[in-house]
């Protein structure tokens, strides 16, 4: 029985840290909306949602790295530069969300991709 482990990309760490990132600003934006809409807290809400700019933030600039590498391994053919385009145009306040979300799953998709690629070697003597 042979077991698979997962190879370390030179993206991966950008991953992990988009990972966590995202999850923090959803927290607050989700938190910060519930708030705003779900109860009379609404300064409070306000706040929560004014402070997920930070963590958005973070993830935009880690989403930029990996999509950077993943451009610059040739695994994927759209640059970095459409990361910062996208959270320019689809602000942290509405669908912000989406470009990191977008980066994450190209990520996914390229690692499954690479996992399975059949492995090729040399042919040495006999």
């Amino acid at each position: 029985m042979t077991i698979t482990l997962p190879i370390e990309q030179p993206w991966s760490r950008a991953t992990r840290r988009l990972r966590k990132w995202l999850y923090a600003y959803l927290l607050l934006w989700g938190s910060g909306l519930a708030f705003v809409f779900g109860t009379t807290h609404k300064p409070v809400g306000v706040a929560l949602v004014l402070l997920s700019v930070f963590p958005y933030g973070f993830s935009i600039v880690d989403a930029h790295e990996v999509q950077h590498k993943l451009h610059a391994a040739g695994l994927y053919k759209h640059g970095a530069w459409q990361v910062v385009v996208g959270a320019l145009l689809l602000n942290p306040f509405v669908l912000g969300f989406l470009i990191p979300i977008s980066v994450l799953w190209t990520t996914h998709r390229i690692n499954r991709r690479l996992a399975h690629r059949p492995t090729t070697y040399a042919a040495g003597p006999s």
